[in-house]
């Protein structure tokens, strides 16, 4: 009887159709799941994480600070050069559409200097994505989104309202900083995976 049930299961997944893959769901009952031989059990309940106590270092916020303002930098120079890009790229046409009125060599150096620039700005492009990368991976994803949105926090940061730490543990859990007896708070952002003091 057993043999049925599980032939069953097995044709209803099977898709009949396989580019209509239509999300479904079969519910068996106690007797159904006992005939198929599906045990279940209720998991038990978690036990608390004993405590741990671990080092924790206090990192220098100027690597963040001055990757920050090389990634505005970088960022404000792609801008320009699109910028640059686009008003070589208008003269061009506009000598283009004078047609006989202008020199040949004239259009061609017009021609060139758009290339040129139409070249340093794909760079910058390639070199912007480049660094967002670098320090989405050194940092963590939210700090290295403060950092790609200039974020108010990073000028407490800077200024020393909000300190960076790095908690050196061999198990990942809740944590809680405790500083000559007293209980810090803690907003945790995410992995540090680069960072080390």
């Amino acid at each position: 009887m057993r043999w049925w049930l599980a032939a069953l299961v097995a044709a209803l997944s099977i898709p009949v159709f396989p580019e209509d893959e239509t999300a479904f769901v079969v519910h068996l009952d106690r007797q159904q799941q006992r005939l198929a031989g599906i045990q279940s059990r209720f998991l038990p309940p978690p036990r608390p994480m004993p405590s741990q106590p671990a080092w924790a270092y206090v990192l220098d916020p100027a690597p963040v600070i001055q990757q920050t303002a090389e990634y505005h930098r970088l960022r404000h120079s792609r801008g320009n050069a699109l910028k640059e890009a686009q008003v070589l790229q208008d003269r061009y046409r506009r000598l283009h559409r004078l047609g006989n009125g202008i020199k040949r060599r004239e259009l061609e150096q017009a021609e060139v200097a758009w290339l040129e620039a139409e070249n340093r700005s794909q760079t910058l492009a390639i070199q912007l994505a480049g660094m967002r990368q670098r320090i989405l991976n050194r940092w963590g994803s939210a700090l290295g989104q403060w950092m790609l949105e200039q974020s108010s926090r990073l000028q407490q940061l800077a200024d020393g309202r909000i300190t960076l730490v790095r908690l050196v543990t061999d198990r990942p859990g809740p944590a809680q900083l405790i500083y000559r007896n007293r209980r810090i708070p803690l907003n945790y952002l995410s992995p540090l995976p680069g960072a080390d003091p």
